[in-house]
């Protein structure tokens, strides 16, 4: 008999080929475990939308697919221990919303590790958000991710940040009128969406990217949720949001800043993150990254003291570097910094820019050049090589 370590091993294998693997499942009751264990470990339902000619309401097809998985999971609720990552996206009928609400309250005794939602958050009724807290609720929860390009109601966020270890927010704006928030200690009184304990201001958000350019600021900097972020240690936002960064000071030690057209800070002063090791400028240009770390360059050594390691993706904009020296003088006067890492997006063509862009940087930070901490890589093609 062959033993069933090896059948594992063998459908391991094969993880993404569903229709093998169906084929598996249905060939032995001992290909049948994990043969579902791989089929249903992530769970996929697409975005809702109106087209021309399509089925509406109930008879929208993707209502019915959220209806079918519903009906299945719960005539076969083993299955829900395979389920680690579940995808949904928005509804454009109510059908489809009391589908999706359905499904989520299925999952609620589940142990995913990922969920993500898409589309049009903000037009999410009241007992679909209360069903998403119920997943948030799961301590086996490692991950939250929102893409979307409408608002992500606050509600939602702050429910996430205050149950969630990592979550990630995609959208252009976040909308600050929604009258709900879920993180209010009376915001439960008179309405569906659950209480959030503040009692011991612990929480177990680490890590969040908030790729959001406008409004994530200010909600950052919201009593309630100050409170809920004071513990993260990794964090990714835009740069106008970059002052929320101090609520975190004494537990972040990765920092990515997105700063597509430069950094933009009302201070000259760089927030103080006494805990930072590691500090990555992101989405930047090759002359705008230095022009305005010169203007922070002189808080760096008491805002960042130990910090190891500074990362700059830039893009090539065939400008030289600007001249720095305030910036040179800082980065050499951190005790600890043992890297400053340059990556630079360029097509093959631009290889004279580069190579000449690359000697503008060690002509205006000759002492960090000196110091042997430079490195250069380019980006081209979507694949990185050394230079």
């Amino acid at each position: 008999m062959v033993p069933q370590e090896l059948i594992d091993a063998i459908l391991s294998e094969i993880d993404d080929d569903d229709e093998t693997l169906k084929a598996c499942a249905l060939a032995s009751r001992r290909f049948l475990p994990p043969a579902q264990r791989l089929l249903f470990k992530e769970m996929s339902f697409p975005m809702q939308q109106k087209f021309r000619g399509q089925p509406e309401g109930a008879s929208n097809p993707i209502t019915l697919l959220v209806q079918r998985a519903s009906n299945l999971l719960s005539s076969s609720p083993h299955l829900l221990a395979f389920v680690r990552e579940l995808n949904v996206g928005s509804m454009y009928w109510k059908e489809g919303w009391e589908a999706l609400r359905v499904l989520l309250c299925t999952f609620h005794p589940a142990k995913l590790a990922c969920f993500s939602m898409d589309g049009a958050l903000d037009e999410m009724p009241r007992d679909v958000c209360v069903a998403i807290t119920g997943i948030f609720a799961q301590s086996s929860l490692q991950k939250v991710m929102f893409w979307s390009w409408d608002d992500i109601p606050p509600s939602i966020l702050t429910a996430a940040f205050a149950s969630c270890r990592n979550v990630v927010a995609r959208c252009n704006t976040l909308e600050m009128a929604t009258a709900t928030d879920a993180a209010s200690s009376t915001s439960n009184q008179g309405t569906n969406t659950p209480a959030i304990d503040f009692d011991d201001g612990a929480t177990p958000l680490e890590c969040l990217t908030m790729e959001i350019r406008a409004g994530a600021g200010d909600f950052l900097l919201r009593p309630t949720i100050s409170r809920l972020i004071g513990g993260v240690r990794e964090l990714e936002i835009f740069d106008d949001a970059l002052t929320a960064a101090h609520l975190c000071s004494t537990t972040l030690t990765h920092l990515t800043v997105c700063m597509p057209w430069g950094l933009d800070m009302d201070s000259a002063e760089f927030p103080r993150l006494g805990a930072l090791r590691v500090l990555t400028l992101k989405i930047t240009t090759t002359g705008a990254w230095a022009i305005s770390m010169e203007l922070v360059a002189p808080s760096l050594p008491t805002s960042v003291p130990r910090l190891e390691v500074l990362n700059v993706d830039a893009l090539m904009d065939g400008r030289r570097m600007a001249q720095a020296p305030a910036l040179d003088a800082a980065l050499t006067a951190l005790a600890f910094l043992r890297e400053v890492n340059l990556t630079i997006s360029a097509s093959a063509a631009r290889g004279a820019e580069l190579a000449n862009y690359r000697k503008s940087v060690e002509e205006e930070l000759p002492a960090v050049h000196a110091a042997g901490l430079l490195t250069f890589s380019q980006t081209k093609l979507g694949s990185t090589e050394g230079r």
